[in-house]
C-alpha cells in the first residue's frame, strides 16, 4: 500500500513537471520548428509506462463516443475540402493542411483522455499545478528584464506596457495560450471543484490570469462566471436558461459574421472608442477571399492560417508591435471564411446545439448545464482569438470535459504487482 501511495505521489511530481516543460514549449517555441506538442506525448509515455490502468469497457465505448461526437465536424470539414479541391484551386492550396489540422486536434482528445485516466481525481491540480510554475518561469525573465518598477507601471497599465514590450520583442508577462487556457481552469475550480474556494493557488491562478492580460478571456470568463450564478440561483428553470444561452450563441455567431463581412464592425468599435488591437487590420489582409452571401462556398479548411503563414513578411502581411500574424486571431471568422456560409452554419450548430445536447443525453442534464458554462467562455474567446489553435487551452478544455462527464464514474489505478494479484485472485 506505501509502495503505491509512494508510485502515485512520484508520479504526480513527474507529470507536473513534464506538463510545466510542456507549456513553456507551447509557449517559447510556437510557430518554430519545434514540435512543441511532442511534449505531451513523450511526457504521457514516460510518467505511465510503468502503470497499468484498468479502464472500465463501459468508460471506454464512453471515451470511443465523445471521440467521435467531437472529431465528426473536423471530419466534415475535410471531406468538404477534398470535394471543393475537384472545383477550386484554394481548396487545393489548403486540403493537407486540413488533414493536420484534424490530426492534431484528435491528438489532443487522446493525450487528455489519457493524462486523465491516468492522473484521476489530481489531473486538474497538476495542470494548475504546471500553469503556475510555466508562468514562473516567464515572470523571471520579466523581473529580469523590466525590473521591478517595469512590473509594478505594467499590473497599473498592462495594455500599453504590452504594447511597449511587444514592440521591444520582450513581451513575457502577455501568455497567450496559457492566459486563455487559465480561464477554462478557474471556471473549473468555481463551479467544478467541491474543496475550499479561496487558496494560495487559486489567487495566484488570477493573478497570473491578469498579468496575461487577454482582454477577450476576461470579458469572456467574467460572462461565463455570471451565467454559472444565474444557473445555481434558478434551479428549476436550468434547461430553459441553458437552452436560450445557447441559442444567443448561435445567433452571435451569425450576427458577428455579418458585422465582420459588412465592414460595419470596424465602424461600431470606432463610434464606441473600442481597441481591437489591430483586428481589423488581420480581418483585411484576407478581406479579399470572403464576401457576404448565403451562398459563399469558403475556401478550405485550414486556409487563414496556410494563407497568412505564407505570407508573412510581405506588403499583405499585417504586423503588431514585433509580430507578423500568422493567424487571424478570430475562429468564427475563421470557420465563415473555410466553410462558406452553409458549411459555417452547420458547424455552428453542431458544435453549439447538438454537441451539448448529446452530452446531456449521455451524462445528465448537469454535465449539460456545466458545459455550457465552458461553451459561453469558448465562443466569447472565439470572437477575437485564435483559442481553437491553442493546444494548452483545448488540452485543459478536454481535461474538464472528462471531468464533468465522469465526475460521478468509478475510476482506479492499481500498479503491476496489484493488478497481477488481482489477475491471480481471479483465475483461481
Amino acid at each position: 500500500m506505501n509502495k503505491t501511495k509512494t508510485n502515485v505521489e512520484l508520479r504526480n511530481v513527474i507529470a507536473t513537471l513534464i506538463f510545466s516543460a510542456a507549456f513553456i514549449a507551447r509557449e517559447a517555441f510556437n510557430g518554430g520548428v519545434v514540435p512543441w506538442y511532442a511534449a505531451y506525448m513523450v511526457g504521457v509515455l514516460v510518467v505511465f509506462s510503468r502503470l497499468k490502468y484498468d479502464i472500465y469497457m463501459e468508460d471506454l465505448t464512453t471515451i470511443k463516443t465523445i471521440f467521435t461526437i467531437f472529431t465528426v465536424p473536423y471530419l466534415g470539414a475535410i471531406l468538404y475540402t477534398v470535394l471543393g479541391s475537384l472545383f477550386n484551386e484554394q481548396f487545393r492550396f489548403t486540403m493537407l493542411r486540413s488533414v493536420s489540422t484534424t490530426c492534431r486536434y484528435a491528438s489532443i482528445i487522446l493525450i487528455a483522455t489519457i493524462a486523465f485516466f491516468a492522473l484521476e481525481d489530481n489531473c486538474m491540480d497538476i495542470v494548475e499545478n504546471s500553469i503556475i510554475i510555466c508562468y514562473s518561469y516567464y515572470f523571471i525573465r520579466a523581473v529580469l528584464a523590466y525590473g521591478v518598477k517595469g512590473i509594478l507601471e505594467y499590473i497599473i497599465d498592462p495594455v500599453y506596457h504590452q504594447m511597449i514590450y511587444s514592440r521591444r520583442g520582450i513581451d513575457f508577462l502577455e501568455r497567450h495560450d496559457l492566459g486563455a487556457a487559465i480561464g477554462i481552469v478557474l471556471l473549473h475550480i468555481i463551479f467544478c471543484k467541491k474543496e475550499k474556494l479561496i487558496t494560495i493557488k487559486t489567487i495566484l491562478l488570477c493573478l497570473i490570469f491578469y498579468l496575461c492580460y487577454k482582454r477577450i478571456e476576461i470579458f469572456g470568463f467574467t460572462i461565463a462566471f455570471l451565467f454559472g450564478i444565474i444557473l445555481k440561483k434558478h434551479d428549476r428553470s436550468k434547461r430553459i436558461i441553458v437552452n436560450t444561452a445557447l441559442s444567443i450563441i448561435l445567433l452571435w455567431c451569425v450576427i458577428y459574421v455579418v458585422l465582420i463581412a459588412s465592414g460595419k464592425l470596424n465602424a461600431i468599435a470606432s463610434f464606441f472608442h473600442i481597441n481591437l488591437v489591430g483586428r481589423i487590420g488581420i480581418f483585411n489582409s484576407v478581406r479579399r477571399f470572403y464576401y457576404l452571401s448565403l451562398f459563399y462556398p469558403g475556401c478550405g479548411f485550414g486556409f487563414t492560417g496556410k494563407y497568412l503563414s505564407s505570407i508573412v513578411g510581405s506588403d499583405y502581411a499585417w504586423k503588431i508591435g514585433s509580430k507578423w500574424m500568422s493567424s487571424i486571431h478570430n475562429n468564427i471568422l475563421q470557420i465563415y471564411i473555410e466553410l462558406g456560409a452553409i458549411g459555417g452554419f452547420i458547424w455552428f450548430f453542431y458544435s453549439i446545439i447538438m454537441i451539448p445536447n448529446m452530452i446531456g443525453k449521455i451524462f445528465g442534464e448537469k454535465a449539460r448545464n456545466t458545459y455550457c458554462i465552458f461553451l459561453i467562455y469558448t465562443y466569447i474567446s472565439y470572437s477575437l482569438d485564435a483559442v481553437m489553435d491553442y493546444y494548452s487551452f483545448q488540452f485543459c478544455f478536454f481535461l474538464v470535459l472528462l471531468t464533468i462527464c465522469f465526475c460521478d464514474r468509478k475510476r482506479h489505478i492499481v500498479d503491476d504487482a496489484e493488478l497481477y494479484q488481482n489477475k491471480e485472485r481471479g483465475s483461481a
